[in-house]
């Protein structure tokens, strides 16, 4: 199921994040996509694959104020040993 959801991920990052000229690559969409597929990368345990993606992916959020404070929200729960007891485990749990 894990890999499904990221193959679903990575599609619909690329389908709504290409840098084409008349998509913003930094838009509130593509910016949710990034952080769910970083999300489900810590999530899983893979956090050398989360760092990667975060400095590749979540970089260009970096700075832009809307954005900022989910942006390190997400970054911060590589900072746990254990994120879903943390501060910022809220985004590890379900939705309902």
């Amino acid at each position: 199921m894990v890999r499904w959801i990221f193959a679903v991920g990575a599609s619909l990052s690329s389908l709504f994040c290409k840098p084409l000229s008349n998509v913003d690559n930094t838009s509130a969409t593509c910016f949710l996509l990034h952080c769910q597929k970083f999300i489900e990368l810590v999530r899983v345990g893979a956090l050398e694959e989360a760092v990667k993606y975060g400095r590749i992916q979540l970089s260009s959020f970096f700075g832009l104020p809307v954005f900022e404070d989910l942006v390190q929200d997400c970054v911060a729960l590589l900072a746990y040993a254990r994120p879903l007891e943390s501060s910022v485990g809220y985004l590890l749990k379900d939705s309902e």
